[in-house]
Formats: C-alpha cells, structure tokens, sequence
C-alpha cells in the first residue's frame, strides 16, 4: 500500500529529484503515524486499561440516605443510567451485600460513625459515597438543642460532633434592637475575621445602609433591613438542616448605639428610655416582627417558635402583646409555641413551652455551689408548678453559661473564696460540675421536655467571662471537648462501642492480609492470614465481636514488626484507601 503511494507520487513528479524528496517524506509520515500508534498503545497498556475498554464501562450511582440513627434500617440503591443495577455488590460498615432485582441491597448496624459505602459490579465504574450513622437520643428529653450548631465554626469543631453527642435541635437567634422613638430594627453581626476578603465587599453594602454614620469595622452589631435580617436566618437554618437538625427559633433584643455598633443591655445608662408615645410605637413595631417572624418559621418549617423572649424592656406589655395575637399567630405558623419565664404573674394558656434559664433562679449573694444547687432545684420546682397549671413542657435553656453565677459575687474576693476555690480555681472544672448538676436534675422531671447546652464549643474558640476587676482576663480560657463528652453521656443513648472497634481492626487487618498475599513469598502465611481474616470476618456478620476481635487481634499483633503493614505511601495515589478511609477513625 505504502509503495503505490510512493510510486503514484513519483509518476506525477516533474523531476527525478524532486520524486526522491516526496517518497522520503511520505515514507516519514508512515513511520511518524506507526511509531505514535505504538506509544499510544504501550501508554494505554502500561496505565492497566484500554480505552475501548474504559468507554464500554456504564456508571454506578448510590442512592441512599445521608444520615440515619443507630439501629435504623439503611437501604441503598444502585443505578446505573436510571436504571436498577442487579446483582451489583455493596460494602459497608465492613458487610458485603448484593442488590436484588430493583437494584437494592438493605444493611442494619448498631453502632455509631461515619462509614463509607462502595458499590461495584464487573462493566461498570466502582462507586462511593459517605453515610453518617449517629446515636438516638433519649426519650426523657425529645428535644435535645444547643445553640453551638448555628454559632459560626470555622476551626475544629463540626456539626457532626453536637449530632455524635446526641444533640438533635439547633437554637438559632433572631436580634433586634431600638432606638429613642420606639423603632425596631432587625440585627445582624459583622464577623471577627479581620482578613476575610467578604466582609469588606460586605462593608461597602453597609456603607451604602449608612451613609451619615461610621462604619464599625469588625465584631459589631448593624442594623439591617428586614430582607437582609430574614436572609441570615434563612441562611442559618439551611446550614443545620444539612446535619438533620431540627429548629428552635427565638428573638432578643438588646440596644445597640447606632454609631459604634456597641451591644449594651437595655438597663444600661446610656441605653434610651421610651416615652409613651415611643411605647406605643415599640408595641406597634413589635407586632409587625412577630407576624413577619411567624410567618418565616411556617415558610421555613421551623418547629418551635418564639418570637417576643429575652425582652424585659417592657415585660408585661409585651407578653399581653403575645398573648393577643396567638390567635393570629395560630393561623399562620403550624409548628409549637415558647413563651419564656419572664417572672409575672400571667396566664400562659395556650403556649405549648415554657423556657427557663438556670441563671433566672432566686437565690442570694456570696454562696456556695451547694447553695446554688438548692436555689435552683427550688427554680426547677416552681417551673414545673407553672407548667402543671397551664398543661405547658419546660425547656431549659443556656445550660453551660457560667456568667450568671459571678454576677451574684459582691466583689472578686468573695467570688473566688465562695465559688471558684471549690474548683481549683478552673473554669473548665467549675462548668463541668454546672452542666453535670443540671442535666442529673433535670432529666429526673417529667415536664422537662428539653434542655440547650450551650456554648459546648471547643479548640477553636475561647470561652470569655463578661465581669469586673480582670475575672475576664483571668477565668477565659480555651474549651476542651470534655463538656461535648459529658452532655453526651446524658442525650444519647449507648451504643455497640465493640461493634466500632472490631470494624476498625477488620480494616486493618484486611490490608495488612492483602499486603501478605503481594509481598510475601511465604505461601503458608499468606494462606493463614487470608483465613483467620475471613473468619474474624464471619463472626464480625454474625454480631459474634468478642470472637472476631480475637482473631483479629492475632493477625495483627504477628504484624507489628513489620515495616509499614499497610504498604501505603504518600504518592497522590488513592487506590490503596479505596476500602480503608481515615473516615472509620474519627467518627
């Protein structure tokens, strides 16, 4: 063929010479085109598949759940092209199933964490995705919230360590403030970040709001529009929704300067007071948030709503306020209404909870732990009689905050002598013993139908104390995760810890087995290793932990002098990983 090529080109040359030229670079050309073919051959064979071969492979897609609860049951279903895959293998959790002829395979364990799920079948693409199995809380308390979960978290802490520890209800905030004339204003606050490329791009839209006022860099308190405010809120509760939150809204309001973006109490000197016209404006005001409020949380599916607490401006104004529109209020959310404590003497009919703070607890100045104990199991009493009376559910919220205590200390000495000495002078250890003393108490009540632990966040954040003569530069410190551990001890219910583990031995195991069957010229161990795995393996499907960890333990106790068991390196190479993730090791 390449020879008629050559000698049709010669035939048509003008000269014998110029006949030469043209059959060399003909000649050229084949032999550029058969050697490219052959490196692209080689190229194919040496990655370990053939391009035909690659096209021919259909793609699996996992359709499952993303979280579910230990002891739920967990079906996964495979397609492929919209189509139901048979026959199709699925690993997970350490148990290998087939799919049935609607291409779903149904998997049940009963221990807790984050798990991968592989699926694979011969002709198509292998396929994986992640599935979180969180512990079930207790029936004692059926809502178990901290307002942690919508705190930001930028370092360290995840929502999935607040859903391990049994948490199930996030806690979200709605701030507003006021001025001089009984106007309300929706709040937000502008992050402490002081590098983050947003919050100056958002620092030109608050400008823009404020055009006569200074602008506060960092950490303040702004007033928004409503759209803006309803915007942050609908941002919040998307965010916890991921993790399978459910939502407890509520208000505050606080007053904040206008110019300096400052937060103070609404008993603070310089915080103004309302005129009676201004009262009548404030009240007018008030109305208009709780209808837009309601109206949000029924947009949103919010499940408790309260949308006028943590407001002593004008108490008893305000609660009647509340009180006359719940027929109204009614009509337009669906979910469950909180009224809080707010220390009158009011009919609460028609409100499905009441909220309490264990710093609302009567008590004196200058005592002990064990006074302080006393004052609020008297509290816990009195809410429980409130509650009886109008057929309400408590929620005890702020479970975690310190602040309240040393605000009863007439100065630091006898803070220090009366409270903190009995902890070594730790905070740490003085909140541990708080939360522990509240959670043992409440959870004996009936009408306790929640509790909020909050702040239980850890690593990233400090946990500050607001008071006078240095308490705040002295008592901050930085959390652990032991307050997380101990609310975990009370919100959730135990799980398999055995089960978890002989899972974590399995993984090891495997790929130290499957490292033998590669490297070693030992056929004898080899075989052995390959055996006692698949028997470990057996009793691990038959929920029989205690002999499959024995097992275990003897592959993998024979491979501790070995160097590097696992055979993997860090060379941007995951396949290795494929059936072992760092996932199992911290769940």
């Amino acid at each position: 063929m390449a020879s008629e090529k050559v000698y049709h080109y010669k035939a048509h040359a003008k000269c014998p010479k110029c006949g030469e030229i043209v059959e060399v670079i003909v000649i050229l050309l084949i032999v550029t085109t058969l050697l490219t073919i052959m490196f692209n051959q080689v190229l194919i064979i040496s990655k370990g598949y053939s391009e035909t071969f690659e096209d021919e492979l259909k793609p699996l897609k996992i359709v499952g759940p993303v979280f579910v609860e230990v002891g739920d049951k967990i079906s996964f279903k495979i397609l492929s092209e919209g189509l139901p895959v048979k026959e199709a293998k699925i690993i997970f959790a350490g148990i290998e199933k087939e799919t049935d002829e609607r291409g779903i395979a149904t998997f049940q364990i009963d221990f807790a964490g984050c798990f991968k799920v592989i699926a694979k079948k011969k002709g198509y693409v292998q396929n994986s995705t992640f599935l979180w199995v969180f512990p079930r809380g207790i029936e004692n308390f059926p809502i178990r919230c901290t307002k942690s979960a919508s705190e930001p978290q930028p370092y360290g802490v995840t929502m999935s360590s607040f859903r391990m520890a049994g948490f199930n209800y996030a806690r979200i905030k709605a701030y507003y403030t006021y001025d001089e004339n009984g106007n309300i204003y929706p709040l937000i606050q502008l992050p402490e970040l002081s590098e983050a490329r947003v919050l100056n791009e958002s620092l030109e839209v608050v400008s823009k709001l404020y055009l006569k006022k200074s602008v506060i860099l960092r950490n303040f308190w702004i007033r928004v529009p409503p759209s803006v405010h309803l915007r942050k809120l609908e941002w919040l509760v998307n965010d916890v929704r991921k993790w399978g939150f459910k939502i407890f809204l509520h208000t505050q309001l606080f007053y904040v300067d206008p110019n300096t973006g400052e937060m103070m109490g609404i008993f603070d000197p310089r915080a103004p007071r309302l005129s009676p016209k201004a009262k009548r404006v404030f009240l007018e005001e008030r109305k208009n948030e709780i209808i837009r409020l309601a109206s949000f949380a029924e947009r949103m599916g919010i499940e408790i709503l309260d949308p006028i607490s943590f407001s002593t401006l004008l108490p008893r104004e305000e609660f009647q306020l509340y009180k006359e529109l719940l027929p109204e209020i009614r009509k337009i959310y669906s979910g469950k209404l909180a009224i809080s404590d707010i220390g009158i003497n009011e009919d609460l009919s028609g409100f499905d909870y009441i909220i309490v703070l264990p710093g609302w607890a009567p008590r004196e100045s200058d005592i002990s732990p064990s006074e302080i104990e006393d004052a609020f199991i008297e509290y816990l009493d009195y809410a429980e009689l409130i509650a009886k009376r109008y057929g309400l559910k408590i929620l005890m919220i702020y479970i975690g905050h310190i602040d309240w205590i040393m605000n009863f200390y007439t100065s630091r000495k006898s803070f220090e002598n009366f409270f903190m000495s009995k902890f070594n002078y730790s905070t740490e250890k003085a909140r541990i013993w708080f939360v522990d003393f509240i959670l043992n108490e409440t959870i004996k009540r009936k009408l306790v139908a929640g509790v909020d632990v909050h702040p239980i966040w850890f690593f990233h954040m400090g946990y500050p104390i607001y008071g006078g003569e240095g308490i705040h530069e002295e008592y901050s410190y930085w959390p652990t995760k032991k307050l997380a551990n101990l609310a975990a001890k009370y919100l959730r219910k135990p799980w398999n810890e055995e089960g978890r583990i002989t899972l974590r031995m399995l993984q090891l195991a495997k790929h130290v087995a499957n490292t033998l069957a590669v490297t070693s010229p030992n056929s004898y161990l080899t075989y052995w290793a390959s055996s006692s795995f698949k028997t470990a393996l057996t009793h691990y499907e038959k929920g029989d932990y205690e002999s499959a960890r024995r097992i275990l333990q003897e592959i993998l106790g024979f491979f501790t002098h070995i160097r590097n068991p696992l055979n993997i390196s860090i060379d941007g190479i995951g396949d290795e990983w494929s059936y072992f993730d760092p996932v199992y090791y911290n769940p």
